[in-house]
C-alpha cells in the first residue's frame, strides 16, 4: 500500500499526521522496534463500510506484541478504520487516505512465549 499525497493519520492521543510529517517519522523511527516485536492483522475481522469506484472504507483489528524488559511482553490490539482510494501510480493501485487506530485497552502483559 501506498500513502495518498492526502493522508491523514490520527494516533490515539487524538494527534494527526499529514503525509509530510509521515514520511519523516517512518524515516526516523525505520527499523527501530524491538526484535521479536510483531503486528498482525486479522483478515478475518475486515468490515467494508463503503465502497465505491473511486474509494472504501474498511475497519480491521490487528494485534500487535512487544517484549518488555526480562521474560515479559505486551500485547495490544488496534482497531484501524481506514478509507483506501484507487492510485494506478502505486504499486498495489491502491492508496491509503485515512487511518485512524485505537489500541482496546487496556494492553495486557505475560510471561514467557505467550506474546509471540
Amino acid at each position: 500500500m501506498s500513502l495518498a499525497p492526502s493522508v491523514v493519520l490520527v494516533v490515539p492521543t487524538g494527534e494527526a499526521y499529514g503525509h509530510a510529517e509521515m514520511l519523516e517519522m517512518l524515516m526516523a523511527h525505520y527499523a527501530e522496534e524491538l526484535p521479536g516485536s510483531t503486528h498482525r492483522p486479522d483478515l478475518g475481522s475486515i468490515v467494508v463500510h463503503r465502497a465505491d469506484a473511486d474509494e472504501v472504507e474498511l475497519t480491521f483489528n490487528e494485534l500487535q506484541t512487544q517484549p518488555l524488559p526480562g521474560d515479559t511482553w505486551q500485547r495490544c490490539v488496534l482497531t484501524t478504520t481506514a478509507i483506501c482510494v484507487a492510485q494506478p501510480s502505486a504499486g498495489s493501485g491502491v492508496a491509503w487516505r485515512s487511518f485512524v487506530e485505537r489500541a482496546e485497552l487496556p494492553c495486557s502483559t505475560g510471561h514467557g512465549r505467550e506474546g509471540a
